[in-house]
């Protein structure tokens, strides 16, 4: 998605139109940084709760996730620079859920991987 603004509130509760670029927040993300906008994906906002380290298939990776009411991301990034997004919405299915999301994103990144990526 194209950069564009959007009204943010501010820490004194005042608000401020700023420019949303998705992608250098993801890869913001992607370093293990939480940025000060908030994680932003397909123009919605979502809260980071959790960024940590895992290992997939013995190689070390990071993982984020983010969540905002009934919806949620997870977030692999392989040590090659691979970054791999689900999502899950709670509303369109009661099996859509974080742990859910995150299997399923872990199995995804198992494969890719095991693909070179």
């Amino acid at each position: 998605k194209e950069s564009y603004k959007q009204m943010l509130t501010q820490e004194d509760d005042t608000e401020k139109e700023e420019t949303i670029d998705e992608s250098a927040i993801l890869k913001a993300v992607a370093e293990g940084k939480r940025p000060a906008q908030g994680l932003w994906i397909a123009g919605e906002k979502y809260t980071i709760t959790r960024q940590e380290e895992d290992e997939v298939d013995g190689a070390a990776i990071k993982i984020a996730v983010a969540g905002r009411p009934k919806k949620g991301v997870v977030i692999y990034i392989t040590g090659v620079g691979t970054i791999i997004v689900g999502m899950f919405d709670e509303t369109k299915s009661a099996t859509q859920t974080v742990g859910n999301c995150r299997k399923s994103v872990h199995a995804f990144t198992e494969y890719m991987m095991g693909i070179g990526y």
